[in-house]
C-alpha cells in the first residue's frame, strides 16, 4: 500500500523469486470494523504513506492477477494498547471484529508457481 503501482512492484518481486518461492504481504484492511468506526481517524488512512487501500478480496485478487497462487489469506487485528474504559471498549470491538472476520490487517501468503 506504500507504493504507487502495486502490480508493477509485485511483478518485480516475482522476478526476484525462484519458481516455488513464497511472498508474504501484509497491509491494512480498509473493510475492517475499526476503519468503519474511526473513518478518517483510522490508522490505515495515511494518504502520504498508504497510497493504496485493500480489502480481503482485492489484495488476493491483485496477487492472482500478476501470477501468484494463494496459499493463505488471514485477517486479524492489530494489538491496540489502550488503557482504562476505552481499552475495555476496544477489547469488545476487537472481539466482535474477530468473530465477523473484519480485522484491521490482511496477510496473504502467495507462491510463485
Amino acid at each position: 500500500e506504500h507504493i504507487d503501482n502495486p502490480a508493477v512492484f509485485l511483478n518485480k518481486a516475482k522476478k526476484l523469486l525462484k519458481k516455488g518461492g513464497y511472498l508474504m504481504v501484509a497491509c491494512p484492511n480498509i473493510d475492517s470494523l475499526m476503519a468503519r468506526i474511526f473513518l478518517d481517524r483510522w490508522y490505515g488512512l495515511q494518504p502520504r504513506e498508504h497510497r493504496n487501500q485493500f480489502t480481503k478480496k482485492t489484495l488476493p485478487n491483485l496477487l492472482l492477477s500478476v501470477g501468484f497462487n494463494l496459499e493463505k489469506v488471514v485477517v486479524n487485528n492489530l494489538d491496540y494498547q489502550v488503557k482504562g474504559w476505552k481499552g475495555l471498549i476496544f477489547t469488545l470491538l476487537l472481539k466482535f471484529a474477530d468473530l465477523a472476520k473484519m480485522g484491521d490487517q490482511i496477510i496473504v501468503v502467495a507462491k510463485y508457481a
